[in-house]
């Protein structure tokens, strides 16, 4: 009975060695560790090369996180890069693999991403990011740390979030604010003050300091979502505002905050920008007139419906604002 039992124990064995040969990721010891060592809060700098693309560059600065691509540099916010810092952070092995065609799992160079991490006072860290597999319903990613070549496994998927643009990190919106919320309306042509407005106490009108000016507030909620229509404009990269003049301002008092949403109108002198800028079209012309607003500081936004513009400045209770930008050319 003794002998009878080991061969059965060995055959046992054998057919379980058998069966983990077989496999589909031959592998495997199963692991709980962090893939990088580096600490989110101790993150400098962000390398990801995508295939096709040029290399991302996510750094932290003095005052947040800037992000470049191809030359161009933009500020962005903690909220766009946290994705980024999350990923690396959440990324836990969860099984050793051996394959000895990486290719197959994602690490050709046509399709890998590569991405290295530097942080302050430690060693720069690498891997690159394969394929996504789906196995009983949950997504895993494959990843190879270059340094030994190690290939991994990692539960979720680790690619979707690496697969980003520079415009990606970018606020979209010029700016934002709820009408409800204005109770004052101030309107600057250059520094001098063109209009000042306040919400009247039963709401039925706005008027400005001395009541010879007042506004019924059905045109002024007209007026500010003709104003909303201005925030859905393209970027104006490489404008410059040594290349302009500031045309207008207008400020808008919000119940509850300090200080004002600022938006400032830019009027683009163009003989006088450089050649990038003379590159860039839209509707077959340049954009003559370029918004950005304390909202959104790091961003400008090419006007490119100047009719639309003329629309909200000249339905104003002093309409002569449309008459400085009447020569301006048109674009729809």
């Amino acid at each position: 009975m003794k002998n009878k039992h080991i061969v059965l124990l060995f055959g046992a064995t054998f057919l379980v060695g058998l069966l983990l040969r077989q496999m589909p990721w031959q592998m495997s010891s199963y692991v709980q560790k962090r893939l990088l060592h580096t600490d989110s809060t101790q993150i400098q700098k962000v390398n990801i090369q995508r295939p096709t693309f040029a290399e991302l560059t996510l750094e932290r600065t003095d005052i947040g996180w800037s992000v470049s691509q191809s030359g161009r540099f933009v500020n962005t916010t903690m909220d766009l890069v946290l994705p980024i810092l999350s990923a690396l952070q959440q990324m836990e092995l969860h099984q050793i693999v051996r394959s000895d065609q990486p290719d197959t799992l994602g690490f050709s160079i046509k399709e890998a991403i590569t991405i290295e991490v530097f942080g302050d006072k430690i060693k720069p860290e690498g891997i690159q990011i394969g394929r996504v597999i789906l196995v009983e319903g949950f997504k895993y990613t494959y990843v190879l740390v270059p340094q030994h070549e190690g290939v991994y496994l990692l539960k979720g998927d680790f690619r979707t979030v690496f697969l980003r643009k520079l415009d990606q990190f970018r606020l979209t919106n010029a700016f934002s604010f709820d009408p409800k919320s204005i109770n004052t309306i101030t309107v600057y042509n250059k520094d001098t003050c063109f209009i000042a407005l306040m919400k009247g106490d039963t709401s039925v009108s706005w008027h400005n300091n001395d009541f010879t000016c007042q506004w019924p507030s059905d045109s002024c909620e007209t007026w500010l979502t003709m104003l909303q229509k201005m925030n859905n404009m393209p970027f104006a990269d490489y404008f410059d505002e040594g290349y302009s003049d500031k045309l207008f301002r207008i400020e808008l008092g919000i119940a509850g905050k300090e200080l004002p949403l600022q938006l400032n109108i830019y009027k683009v002198n163009q003989f006088e920008l450089p050649e990038e800028y003379k590159e860039q079209s839209f509707s077959g012309a340049i954009a003559p007139f370029v918004l950005n607003s304390s909202y959104n500081r790091d961003n400008y936004f090419a006007l490119t419906n100047t009719d639309l513009l003329i629309q909200v400045l000249g339905y104003l209770p002093n309409n002569s604002t449309s008459s400085i930008i009447d020569h301006a050319p048109k674009t729809k």
